[in-house]
């Protein structure tokens, strides 16, 4: 029983920083993931609107 209570002892505040470390990258994988996913929509929304002004041959910065 000794050798069992000086294992959890010794081994308590290791295992902890693991399961923090653990959550901690999760909760920080799921952030990147919604930032990503903002970014995507974006891009998309931005490429929809660079072919919509294409199409209709809105060329602000032609001189002709």
């Amino acid at each position: 029983m000794q050798d069992l209570s000086t294992i959890i002892s010794q081994l308590g505040f290791p295992i902890f920083v693991a399961v923090w470390m653990l959550y901690k990258t999760s909760k920080d994988s799921e952030e990147m993931r919604s930032s990503i996913n903002d970014l995507k929509n974006a891009i998309t929304l931005l490429t929809s609107e660079v072919a919509h002004h294409d199409e209709n041959g809105d060329d602000k910065n032609a001189n002709s």
